[in-house]
């Protein structure tokens, strides 16, 4: 038993073992890691939709989507040596979800290049191969362009409609 020194009353200490706190630690920055990952895609998402904005002002025209950064999703407040593994198993959840997050942004910048870009057609086929190897396209091989561009466009409209 150990006096509290605020209330003075006495309180049962309770050894927390040192792999339990290691693991805890190291919780809580791999936390701090994932939060500032958000917060750098954020910023370079929105530099990425500042200057395709650019790039259409040049031409006349307005970007129509505002973006919305992204959000921490919430996650237990408290790690303690009871929650451990319910925490970490929530941030190897919230780690998959970031990775999602971070391929739609490379594909939705590879879209913007690609519609604004000086070698278009070189990079739909980009476009095409990224949205290929992720898995969103299964289909028959394209043999031109014009298949690549309404290939990608599909495959576009599909992962609107999954977000």
């Amino acid at each position: 038993m150990v006096r509290n020194w605020k209330s003075g009353r006495k309180v049962r200490v309770i050894e927390v073992p040192y792999e339990i706190r290691t693991r805890i630690e190291r919780l809580k920055m791999k936390r701090n890691q994932l939060r500032q990952r958000i917060d750098l895609l954020n910023e370079r998402q929105t530099a990425v939709i500042e200057a395709y904005t650019a790039e259409l002002s040049l031409e006349g025209e307005t970007f129509p989507h505002a973006y919305t950064p992204l959000k921490m999703p919430p996650w237990t407040p408290q790690v303690t040596p009871a929650n451990i593994e319910h925490c970490e198993r929530e941030l190897v959840a919230l780690e998959g979800q970031f990775e999602r997050w971070r391929t739609r942004r490379i594909y939705f910048k590879m879209m913007m290049e690609a519609t604004t870009g000086k070698y278009i057609e070189q990079q739909y086929w980009d476009v095409y191969y990224f949205a290929k190897k992720e898995g969103w396209y299964k289909g028959k091989e394209p043999e031109t362009v014009k298949d690549v561009i309404r290939i990608v466009d599909e495959v576009n409209h599909e992962r609107r409609l999954k977000r």
